[in-house]
């Protein structure tokens, strides 16, 4: 197979990577890092913008979104301490800061979809809240397809988990094997302990917050902290190093999605960064999008990625507008997943408040910003265009 090299800038002996080794972007400081930052703004901001927007946002004045994400990537591989990155603050938008704090109102960019004006979004709404409880008590009965001690059994479930056929029928494929017995397991075991141990002596971290809001009768124990930990590392492993594989079988409209996808170019460390920023860990957290009392759309689960508000089965008069809009997760859950357009015929709302289904989802999105980011770096560096 013919192979190439990629030249960053003037010095070519040090900035020099080769992408034949997929992962090599990762390799180099300074690319690595500008590589990260992109992809955090595209995550955040949306996937349709230009490398120059995707470039300008990243290196404008009160973005820190990037750097939040490139700072816990270099915690998660060893680069920065706990010390050096457990005070750091997020914004959701170019105005409004979200610290690790109980959750507020906070704004968030609408995705790629217009509207008219900014909307509302709201972190705490009761109907959305009933709704998401309810669902995770049917993880440890109706719906519990795993079974795990303590709190870890609410969040393990294979996905999908309404879809048992096609659960059985493609197991691996949406559910990796979970492996223990890999190098950098000790280290990111114990990184990831320590970042949830902060959390639990905080006085009022996000995922304590979240977790009495939807758990207002439960305890996430000492245990639980240290089974969450592993569970959380594996999974991200397991989603980063299966080579899942999804064809879409149709050529999809957007050129920003592929119809092939391979998950292998993402490091598992760089998963975990993005739940972090995105959910502070919390599985069980939600952000609605809203105009007026109307909530249109919802974000959820650990990589809140973006679902229209009429998929989720609650009957309030404000709830929706009986008309499904495409989201990040009609996107990707119809192009890859096997979903009929604006349907949950296989994959559901509800995979998303999984661990497995938001790194899943959380995978295959970076991945096509990876691969997006690369085509932009291949034809400005590589063939000039």
């Amino acid at each position: 197979m013919a192979s190439f090299t990629l030249v960053f800038s003037n010095d070519a002996e040090n900035q020099v990577i080769s992408f034949r080794d997929p992962r090599a972007i990762f390799s180099h400081p300074t690319e690595r890092d500008n590589f990260i930052r992109y992809m955090a703004v595209m995550y955040n901001k949306g996937y349709n913008l230009s490398f120059e927007s995707v470039k300008s946002i990243s290196e404008g004045a009160g973005y820190t979104y990037d750097d939040f994400v490139l700072s816990y990537y270099k915690y998660f591989i060893g680069e920065l301490n706990l010390v050096q990155v457990k005070d750091l603050k997020t914004y959701v938008s170019v105005s409004t800061v979200t610290a690790v704090a109980t959750p507020t109102a906070a704004s968030k960019p609408v995705e790629t979809k217009p509207v008219e004006k900014q909307p509302e979004v709201l972190n705490y709404r009761d109907d959305v809240k009933e709704y998401v409880s309810r669902i995770f008590e049917s993880f440890t009965d109706a719906r519990s397809n795993c079974k795990s001690s303590g709190m870890l059994d609410y969040f393990d479930e294979m996905v999908p988990v309404d879809n048992t056929y096609y659960r059985e029928l493609y197991k691996l494929k949406y559910n990796p094997i979970l492996r223990d017995d890999y190098p950098e397991r000790t280290d990111l075991v114990f990184r990831m302990n320590k970042l949830m141990d902060y959390y639990f002596e905080l006085s009022a971290s996000s995922f304590k917050s979240w977790f009495a809001y939807i758990f207002p009768n439960k305890e996430f124990t000492k245990q639980d902290i240290n089974a969450y930990s592993k569970y959380l590392v594996d999974v991200a492993y397991a989603y980063s190093n299966s080579f899942l594989t999804f064809y879409s079988p149709v050529v999809p409209m957007e050129s920003f999605f592929k119809q092939k996808v391979i998950v292998y170019d993402v490091p598992p460390e760089l998963i975990l960064a993005f739940l972090v920023a995105e959910s502070r860990l919390a599985p069980f957290s939600f952000r609605v999008e809203q105009k007026g009392n109307y909530a249109y759309a919802v974000s959820m689960g650990l990589s809140h990625i973006l679902i229209d508000a009429d998929l989720l089965d609650i009957d309030y008069p404000e709830f929706g507008n009986k008309n499904v809009d495409r989201y990040t997760f009609d996107f990707l859950s119809s192009y890859y997943l096997g979903n009929t357009f604006g349907k949950e015929d296989i994959f559901s709302d509800m995979d998303l408040l999984t661990v497995r289904g938001s790194s899943l989802y959380c995978s295959i999105m970076l991945e096509l910003i990876y691969q997006r980011l690369y085509d932009y770096y291949y034809g400005v560096y590589f063939l000039g265009q």
